[in-house]
């Protein structure tokens, strides 16, 4: 999933991911948009989205068609957040034709009180209430449900090479890796890829390649998994 942060990664605002295949949107707020991205394209991968039209477009589609693009830097509380995200939702929210998000009102998954099945399943039940598809939205929703029950990794579906390797960086985050200077002989340790990546400005896909062995070094370093 392509990224813009436009420079501001550490910043909070409103944001939206885009399918270039089909321009449909997801909108949203995040106190960190980095981390906000991150954590849409781990629950993604591994086919846990809270958002089950955007996780099965993204099974339908690929991860290299969607795009999280910064909106508006929000300089201000959470409060502030989803009013923006609100007015977002009050222009472009149509019942999941060409908007993903489900419900027409902002909120934060923080500090959420109710997170049950039940409550779940009530809220998407009303958001379906009077909605009307047409035919062409029917075929792509049957589509994107064959998607969603097929299997996590998209059986039949192609990743690029860059997507496999996003996508096993994302299962090395779980693993612990050390980083040798290979000017100085530095050995540095870090929970995980993704640590690594921010400690040392490099790209996770980059720190894979080396880490599986399919590049030597990258950036000055060498990296190795560590046993568990």
């Amino acid at each position: 999933m392509e990224t813009i942060y436009n420079g501001n990664s550490k910043a909070s605002g409103t944001y939206k991911i885009v399918n270039k295949t089909n321009s449909k949107t997801y909108y949203g707020s995040a106190k960190c948009f980095q981390v906000r991205a991150s954590q849409h394209l781990k629950d993604l991968i591994t086919n846990k989205h809270g958002n089950r039209h955007l996780q099965g477009s993204f099974n339908l589609d690929g991860a290299d068609s969607f795009v999280f693009e910064v909106l508006e830097v929000i300089e201000g509380t959470k409060q502030d957040r989803l009013d923006a995200e609100q007015k977002l939702l009050n222009q472009f929210w149509d019942n999941c034709v060409n908007c993903y998000n489900i419900e027409k009102t902002s909120y934060s998954r923080e500090g959420s009180k109710d997170k049950s099945p039940e409550a779940s399943f009530q809220r998407r039940s009303r958001s379906v209430i009077g909605r009307k598809h047409t035919e062409a939205s029917k075929q792509y929703m049957s589509q994107i449900h064959k998607a969603l029950i097929s299997n996590p990794r998209m059986t039949g579906k192609t990743h690029t090479e860059e997507t496999k390797l996003k996508m096993s960086a994302a299962r090395a985050n779980k693993r612990k890796i050390k980083a040798i200077c290979i000017s100085s002989g530095v050995i540095s340790e870090f929970l995980s890829v993704i640590e690594a990546s921010k400690q040392l400005e490099i790209t996770p896909s980059c720190i894979v390649r080396v880490a599986k062995g399919d590049r030597q070094k990258t950036h000055g370093y060498r990296f190795e998994y560590m046993n568990e």
